[in-house]
């Protein structure tokens, strides 16, 4: 009977589908198949505990109320943001309506569960949680980068230096070419000289 499952199955069941471990899962519905279960009742179970834990993702006193162990309501709420438990929740809701469709009860159950497997977008919290170190990380390397700017403008780069050198080279023979234009100049100057005033 439903009545002597225990609660800790549903949240094996719950825990199963958010590790997206559907080879638990389906050792445990097999398991649950060999007994008379009310699947009825116990997706309202799945949904029950659905609710109590979109419940306590707004307070965790709601767990006290409850006979329920702590520790073990908490670290499955971790595991869920709001987003995938709500989505769950219709999952299950539209399951249960659909259910007497199904060949057997127990079939439209295991494939409600093993629906929520496939379409749980549990990769939300793992990119949430990936966001902010990246976010961190990111603007971190930007302080860096500025806090180093002055610094690796002042210190001369290979471009700099190249482009330093041919300045002066470019320089130095300016004034070899000036140079040699003053003394060929002086020169026409004296051979004028000397043909104007011969001696």
């Amino acid at each position: 009977m439903l009545g002597t499952l225990p609660s800790d199955n549903v949240f094996k069941l719950i825990k199963s589908i958010a590790d997206r471990d559907s080879k638990s899962l389906l050792n445990d519905l097999n398991e649950i198949g060999q007994l008379s279960v009310d699947y009825f009742r116990l997706m309202d179970l799945v949904l029950e505990t659905l609710q109590l834990l979109s419940f306590a993702k707004v307070s965790e006193e709601v767990f006290e109320e409850l006979n329920l162990k702590k520790e073990e309501a908490i670290e499955l709420l971790n595991l869920f943001s709001e987003e995938d438990l709500q989505l769950l929740y219709q999952i299950g809701l539209i399951a249960k309506r659909d259910m007497e469709l199904a060949p057997s009860l127990s079939s439209g159950f295991d494939m409600a569960l093993l629906r929520m497997v496939t379409f749980i977008p549990n990769e939300l919290m793992e990119t949430k949680k990936k966001v902010e170190p990246l976010e961190s990380e990111k603007n971190k390397q930007l302080s860096t980068e500025e806090d180093d700017q002055p610094l690796l403008e002042t210190l001369p780069t290979s471009e700099t230096r190249t482009r330093g050198t041919r300045t002066r080279n470019q320089r130095n023979q300016r004034n070899q070419r000036n140079q040699r234009n003053q003394r060929n100049q002086r020169k026409c100057l004296r051979i004028i000289e000397l043909l104007t005033n011969p001696k």
